[in-house]
């Protein structure tokens, strides 16, 4: 982040360019006008008739000063500076995510679609830590998922958990001993269960085989984060470092970002803004906010 180090003094420095008349100090009219620079109050149409650009608008106003960028944007309006947010680059939209707390942070991407922050995930997350920060009953709730293919719950239950688990997780689900020692055995009792049933018995398993069955799953088919909620993938953020979850941000689109910027108070967007490139300000200045140039006393 810029480090804007703004006082008192610099703001008088630069308060000719606050609207109104007499900005100018001890000059006259006439001899402003006869400056190397911009004419006292002729702003954009000065600029346009003489076909200066942006670059020479950086030039004049120094904008490649941040602390000069910041005196300007401080004095817009809110609607205005809004207009410039947009403009940041994805680095400076990340920069200003700083100013968020871990815990808002959190709770404005839970409001985000499934798919971008199942992407944001997947870059912070192996599939076996994000299964270890979630929730058990929201893993349990993933493992009914219609979309999950039962071949990869059998899969795991072959490989990787005991007979007597399995038995176990029958039992507790159907109120009836699965009569048989032989795993293939049990596992075809437990394919031939209704869906209801079945997915009893999956809450039923230990919470150890519930995680690293569905970290598993996702391993083989990481398309399937985006079947646990927005709500409950931001849980996972939670538990980062908030330098880590600015990170993951960087799979988002700059639309996702800017809507969540769009939460900071007018005093630290201000901040942020100022990160804009000073080319795209200025041009910004001339032909798309030209009213605010329009307001500056140059000279």
């Amino acid at each position: 982040m810029v480090n804007l180090d703004i006082d008192m003094e610099l703001l008088a420095k630069y308060a000719y360019l606050i609207q109104g008349q007499g900005a100018i100090g001890a000059k006259g009219t006439e001899d402003a006008q006869e400056d190397d620079g911009v004419a006292a109050g002729k702003g954009t149409k000065f600029y346009k008739q003489r076909g200066y650009g942006a670059k020479n608008l950086v030039d004049d106003l120094d904008l490649r000063d941040p602390k000069v960028r910041y005196a300007i944007i401080k004095m817009m309006k809110e609607s205005e500076v809004m207009k410039l947010l947009p403009l940041l680059s994805k680095k400076a939209m990340l920069q200003g995510m700083k100013f968020f707390t871990t815990e808002k942070l959190s709770t404005l991407l839970s409001y985000l679609p499934e798919e971008m922050l199942a992407k944001m995930s997947q870059s912070m997350f192996s599939p076996k830590q994000m299964m270890e920060l979630m929730p058990l009953n929201c893993v349990r709730k993933f493992l009914t998922s219609q979309k999950i293919d039962k071949n990869s719950i059998f899969k795991y239950m072959d490989e990787q958990m005991k007979p007597t688990e399995i038995a176990a997780m029958y039992q507790q689900a159907t109120g009836v001993g699965i009569g048989t020692t032989e795993k293939s055995e049990m596992l075809g009792k437990m394919a031939s269960l209704d869906k209801k049933t079945f997915n009893k018995a999956l809450q039923m398993m230990n919470p150890k085989d519930t995680k690293n069955m569905a970290a598993a799953i996702l391993k083989e088919q990481p398309e399937l984060t985006k079947e646990f909620s927005s709500l409950q993938m931001s849980m996972c953020f939670d538990k980062c470092a908030k330098n880590e979850i600015i990170k993951g941000m960087d799979e988002l689109e700059p639309d996702a970002l800017l809507k969540i910027l769009e939460n900071l108070p007018p005093q630290l967007l201000e901040q942020v803004v100022t990160q804009i490139d000073p080319e795209v300000f200025a041009d910004q200045l001339l032909n798309n906010l030209s009213q605010v140039l329009d307001r500056m006393q140059l000279g």
